[in-house]
């Protein structure tokens, strides 16, 4: 794979920390450090011609928790995973993020034992389950986001 790195034109408004590339080709940041929690998202979006690096910045909708170094994952219908975090407000819940909406739906459960959750996270579609690893505890935990019935597959 080839290929050249692009510094973008237009700088983002704080430091970005963590990043997703959403599926309508935008990318929603969060920024903050371990010395600087904020609740503060925003999204890149291409220019027209589809050029990230003259893309502009706007503010999204806060979260409700601080967070830094936390795992981040795309749902299959747009919406956005976020989980936890090794420090702030939102080291043990779990949160979704609806680009349609700009809106923030906290999951009303914590996002396992052993809190904080740090570390890596992935998703599985056929069974709308998020699995999880825990740096703190050393475990693996699934979060299923809605129930599927069993031999069927997730739509």
């Amino acid at each position: 794979m080839t290929g050249t790195w692009t510094p973008l034109a237009n700088l983002a408004p704080e430091l970005i920390a963590n990043t997703l590339l959403l599926s309508d080709g935008t990318v929603m940041a969060h920024s903050g450090t371990g010395e600087n929690l904020t609740h503060n998202w925003y999204q890149l979006t291409p220019d027209r011609s589809g050029d990230s690096s003259n893309g502009t910045w706007t503010q999204l909708a806060s979260n409700r928790d601080s967070r830094v170094y936390f795992p981040i994952s795309l749902i299959q219908d747009g919406r956005v995973f976020v989980a936890g975090g090794e420090y702030g407000t939102g080291t043990n819940h779990g949160d979704v993020y609806d680009p349609t909406t700009n809106t923030w739906t906290d999951l009303g459960v914590k996002t396992g034992p052993g809190n904080p959750w740090v570390g890596a996270m992935d998703f599985d579609p056929e069974h709308n389950v998020f699995v999880l690893f825990n740096h703190n505890d050393k475990q693996v935990w699934a979060f299923r986001y809605k129930e599927v019935a069993a031999g069927t597959r997730a739509r």
